[in-house]
């Protein structure tokens, strides 16, 4: 267990030097890619419009229970005025209620925001507000106008001339020259347009936007954000985003005047609809109380004052005479109140006064019916007329007036009955004392009624005065805190900081990711630590990268880099020699375009520049790449020997070089698998031995086809070709397997096409020689050079 941790820990150990060499190896990505990022950052920052947050708050009145105790307030609930009745608009309501279309609009009637001021720029348009060059003025008399489409405003010697992207308008106003100051009427649009500073107008192009009603109502209702600023707090905070914030102070300023100056109109429209019931009525009492005056005084006249009569039944008269009249007056009050709704059914507020009405059943269905006055102004607006809630509401409202105009009738009848009662009571004791002088008996009746209406003409003066004191003492429910104010220096959006935090997470996270995911899912052997982890066979060395594009590099370069990578090869298979100086030779790979071929040429030429007597068998006769590469297209080889075709001595070829000979792979058979199981083969290989040095084998690919297993028979060493950056780590992990089972033996590897500066931990760690393995590229030892890296052509290494 301990040496799987240790094995576990040099493997973490080297993805991460891996890993750190690769980000080396590709440090100007990373600083590109950084750079790129900084400079989009820079760029958002630059022309992004700045966003502040204007903000305000307000205190609300209307749950404050400490007004209950104010005795005006108490005289004015005694109206009947729903403003003072606690808890009947909730606090949910509150805030729907103070963003209703209302009053946004009553706010945006008192702006001039229906057209929108622009100026193009470079690379951004800006909105000015306030115009300090031109104002759009539109007539009430339009009955439609160019909403939404941007109209250029060009100044000419004469005035000006407008034009739109929209076809349609673009067509009425074109070629047409327009005055300052003049009102236009074009296709129902009635405008003015009034010079403020003409000759200071910049050179960039501006213009101007109309912005629908509806539209413009519905932005500002979505954009103000108001909120109460705690849990059972009476103070609410409001807010609107803005790229324009001066516009938009504007906005929050006349929004404060409006709910202030509302709060008083629907507080003080409860109180005056008492007055003016009462002032309605106070002249009717006053002209009943002038009649029975007038008769009383002519009775007196006439019958002098000898009336008298029963005294009790007189005083218990005029007990029936006021409660006939208070009902009678509660009758009048009820038609009142049917005339009343019937004709503000479309009032924002519903407020009658409740004089006299202390019936359960009916003071319940008016306090619903106020109540669902009130959330219906909350949930109406310019969009959701046909809204199912409203629509369920309207009908609310509809079954509720019903009731309550039922509950009148009832009421009605009832108070008829009850002064039919009276009535006969009344007829009682009149037929008691019939016997008392008609004069008595109409003297008591005349006094009885100026009686009762003065008491009622001093209650309804009493309470009209009560209306009047709290008429004069209201205050709006809504008070500013704060007045509305934006901080200019500090804008919310764009957030330099934020924006340039996430430019270097994504400058840097994301090269460094795209190189971390290519290093943990390279495939491929790359590094002697790849071979290390991949396989047990041994190591015979290894042939460097060359930039040559012919492959006899032993040939043509005998002093670069790659021949001595061939010799120090030579020098390492001493090891693997049998003893017998008789050695065959045979490299075979995993998969194809590993450089067996390549490796089979430049290792004979180096045998045979020593002087060793050498031949090359071009066994891959799949694909015969040997005789190409040596200029021998059409010439006989291998399998025209083994098939009978041509004699041995036909088949080897001669190459520039005494010592060296070749047996091409000569023309594609259809069976190769079988021509090398012939016991020509055989023969051939006993004459190559006898008769070389050293014989090597050029083989196809032992993972593909079976021909290499075969051919093994005749070698004393297998060598495996495994290319850098092209041999899969599986293949060489299976070819292993086979190695381990027994099933192929003598082999070594050959490490191909080897860039040096990648063998440690598989990329390049830019030194400037990998004196490791004893490879000093600039040390004048070879003929050709390595290319410079990137950091050697900054720094001037030679």
């Amino acid at each position: 267990m301990e040496q799987l941790s240790n094995i576990n820990s040099q493997q973490d150990n080297f993805q991460l030097k891996r890993f750190a060499n690769l980000i080396i190896g590709r440090w100007y990505w990373v600083l590109g890619f950084l750079g790129g990022s900084l400079l989009m950052a820079f760029l958002i920052i630059r022309y992004a419009s700045p966003v502040y947050v204007v903000s305000t708050s307000f205190l609300t009145k209307k749950y404050d229970d400490r007004l209950a105790a104010n005795p005006l307030m108490s005289l004015a609930e005694s109206s009947g005025s729903p403003i003072y009745r606690s808890g009947l608009v909730e606090m949910s309501q509150e805030i729907p209620l103070l963003k209703s279309q209302d009053r946004i609009r009553t706010t945006l009637d008192q702006l001039s925001f229906g057209t929108s001021y622009h100026i193009e720029g470079k690379f951004k348009t800006s909105e000015v507000y306030p115009s300090d060059f031109y104002e759009v003025s539109l007539s009430s008399g339009s009955q439609r106008a160019p909403y939404g489409n941007p109209i250029y405003l060009s100044v000419v010697e004469t005035g000006y001339q407008l034009s739109t992207p929209d076809e349609e308008w673009n067509e009425l106003l074109k070629d047409q020259i327009f005055e300052f100051g003049e009102e236009y009427t074009i296709a129902g649009w009635a405008f003015t347009i009034t010079s403020k500073n003409r000759n200071g107008m910049p050179e960039n192009q501006h213009y101007f936007v109309l912005r629908n009603p509806t539209d413009l109502l519905n932005s500002y209702r979505n954009r103000l954000n108001l909120n109460w600023q705690k849990q059972g707090s009476s103070i609410l905070n409001a807010s609107i985003t803005s790229e324009i914030p001066e516009k938009d102070h504007a906005f929050m300023h006349t929004y404060l005047d409006v709910i202030v100056e509302k709060g008083l109109k629907e507080k003080s429209e409860g109180i005056s609809n008492t007055i003016s019931f009462i002032n309605e009525y106070l002249p009717q009492i006053s002209d009943s109380m002038l009649v029975y005056q007038k008769r009383l005084d002519q009775f007196k006249l006439e019958n002098g004052a000898g009336i008298d009569g029963s005294a009790v039944v007189f005083d218990r008269l005029s007990e029936l005479e006021v409660e006939k009249a208070e009902l009678m007056i509660a009758n009048r009050y009820l038609d009142y109140l049917v005339k009343y709704i019937k004709e503000n059914r479309d009032a924002e507020v519903f407020a009658p006064a409740m004089i006299g009405l202390d019936k359960p059943p009916l003071q319940s269905l008016l306090n619903q019916y106020i109540e669902i006055r009130w959330t219906e102004q909350e949930d109406m607006n310019a969009s959701n007329s046909k809204n199912p809630l409203v629509q369920r509401k309207n009908g609310d409202l509809d079954r509720i007036e019903q009731n309550i105009f039922e509950g009148i009738r009832s009421l009605k009848q009832v108070n008829y009955n009850e002064i039919a009662g009276v009535d006969r009571k009344i007829d009682f004791y009149y037929s008691t004392i019939g016997d008392i002088q008609d004069a008595s008996r109409e003297y008591a009746e005349l006094t009885r009624m100026i009686s009762l209406y003065e008491s009622v003409f001093n209650d309804l003066i009493t309470r009209r005065t009560e209306a009047f004191l709290s008429q004069a003492s209201i205050t709006s429910d809504y008070q500013v805190v704060s007045d509305p104010t934006y901080d200019k220096t500090t804008p919310i959006s764009p957030d330099k900081n934020k924006i340039f935090i996430i430019a270097i997470f994504i400058g840097l996270g994301v090269p460094l990711g795209v190189l971390y995911v290519f290093s943990i899912s390279n495939n491929k052997v790359v590094s002697k630590h790849d071979l290390l982890m991949n396989t047990n066979i041994p190591l015979l060395g290894y042939v460097g990268h060359s930039i040559e594009k012919n492959s006899l590099v032993v040939f043509q370069k005998p002093k670069s880099l790659v021949a001595e990578s061939f010799r120090r090869i030579r020098a390492n298979l001493q090891y693997f020699s049998k003893g017998n100086g008789k050695n065959v030779l045979l490299l075979t790979s995993s998969i194809s375009a590993e450089g067996k071929t390549f490796c089979s040429l430049n290792l004979a030429f180096t045998y045979a520049s020593s002087g060793k007597k050498t031949i090359i068998v071009g066994a891959d006769m799949r694909k015969p790449t040997l005789g190409k590469i040596m200029g021998m297209h059409r010439d006989q080889g291998l399998s025209n020997y083994l098939s009978g075709q041509c004699t041995l001595d036909e088949a080897i070829h001669e190459t520039g070089n005494k010592d060296l000979q070749i047996i091409p792979g000569g023309s594609i058979p259809p069976n190769p698998a079988e021509l090398i199981l012939l016991p020509r083969m055989r023969d051939m290989m006993d004459h190559l031995k006898a008769n070389y040095e050293l014989v090597i084998i050029d083989t196809p690919p032992i993972g593909l086809v079976a021909d290499a297993i075969e051919l093994m028979e005749f070698s004393d060493l297998n060598i495996l070709i495994v290319r850098q950056n092209v041999t899969f780590k599986k293949s060489l992990h299976e070819t292993t397997e086979q190695y381990e089972k027994g099933q192929l033996k003598n082999m070594a590897i050959l490490f191909n096409d080897v860039d040096f500066q990648k063998l440690e931990y598989g990329y390049k760690a830019y030194v400037e020689g990998y004196q490791s393995y004893g490879y000093g590229y600039n040390s004048g030892y070879f003929e050709e050079q390595t290319r410079k890296s990137v950091l050697q052509k900054i720094v001037g290494s030679k």
